[in-house]
């Protein structure tokens, strides 16, 4: 998700068959994403509560 290099490999993994290297890749996604939607909901509660204070 944040380079090209991951898009290469699974585009060699599917060639090969090796579906288990493919769908690590996709938990890799899955994490980068949560991750990504995450941190800004936390930091907005963060700064929530400190401006109510």
């Amino acid at each position: 998700a944040l380079s090209g290099l991951d898009r290469a490999i699974s585009r060699s993994a599917k060639f090969l068959g090796n579906t288990a290297f493919d769908a690590a890749l996709n938990a890799q996604f899955l994490v980068q994403i949560g991750v990504f939607t995450a941190v800004p909901m936390i930091m907005g509660f963060i700064l929530e509560l400190g401006l109510l204070k």
